[in-house]
């Protein structure tokens, strides 16, 4: 869409009205927009997060066939998207991403995530569902501490209320549980069940696959930290802010009930 001081809003591809049906559609044929910047995919997917939008179904096809292109992206623009995606009103879109193959080319592990039941009492999602619903919680809880500023003691005053704090916090969350396809692989788990005098128990297996895989990735120290800490063996170490939070945001029938009775968050 386009405005003209003499004609007004000139509205060519009926904007107006995928506006009013909330829904993210290609100018044109979606195909040839992908082919001019691979990049325009994750962004469509971006904004369907930011604005909680549907993606028209012959765009999102489109897609689904050009996936693969989004290898020719550079890692910084990736990542920009991604970012977004996280810090937006539903981060959940993200399963749009792997559902079309964009996940593929930078986040694998996502898919694995997403075929790994837990089989929990205290879990009642597959890892990649609910590591997202992680990432809410995470969210939720630091903007509560936001609200009452003087109740978050030292040492975590001072940066803990800006935006690169909030970009670590919902990478972090994400990520938290990346070791767990490899603790719950039904191999691994026999092989550890038929020799666990010399192998251990598997309960501390997916902190430390986790911080591996976060090593290898380059990602940046923080989230390392939470992959190693958030989990109950973190309880041995000191906590940092981003662990205590991911890992009370981990715990979701304590956080939903913290939240629909209005309690006090536990302070850092």
């Amino acid at each position: 869409m386009a405005y003209n001081p003499e004609k007004g809003i000139v509205d060519l591809f009926d904007g107006i009205k995928d506006l009013k049906h909330c829904c993210i559609r290609c100018v044109g044929e979606p195909e040839e927009r992908f082919s001019e910047d691979a990049l325009r995919m994750l962004r469509g997917i971006r904004f369907a997060g930011q604005l909680d939008f549907t993606i028209e179904e012959h765009t999102l096809e489109a897609i689904q066939k050009q996936s693969v292109s989004i290898g020719k992206v550079s890692v910084e623009r990736i990542r920009t998207e991604i970012t977004k995606l996280l810090l937006s009103k539903r981060p959940d879109k993200l399963l749009l991403a792997e559902r079309t193959g964009l996940c593929e080319s930078f986040l694998p592990e996502f898919s694995m995530m997403l075929g790994t039941a837990q089989n929990h009492p205290h879990h009642s999602f597959d890892v990649g569902h609910h590591s997202l619903l992680v990432v809410r919680n995470a969210r939720e809880l630091g903007e509560k501490l936001r609200k009452k500023e003087a109740g978050i003691p030292q040492p975590y005053d001072g940066d803990f209320r800006t935006e690169k704090v909030d970009t670590i916090l919902v990478f972090a969350a994400l990520l938290h549980d990346v070791g767990k396809p490899y603790e719950y692989n039904p191999e691994n788990r026999a092989r550890w069940a038929a020799n666990y005098k010399f192998t251990g128990a598997p309960n501390a297996r997916h902190p430390a696959y986790g911080t591996y895989i976060a090593i290898t990735c380059g990602l940046p120290e923080e989230v390392v930290h939470v992959c190693a800490c958030h989990s109950p063996e973190g309880r041995f170490v000191t906590r940092s802010a981003y662990a205590t939070l991911v890992h009370y945001a981990d715990d979701g029938s304590w956080f939903s009930l913290a939240s629909m009775f209005d309690l006090n968050i536990p302070k850092l």
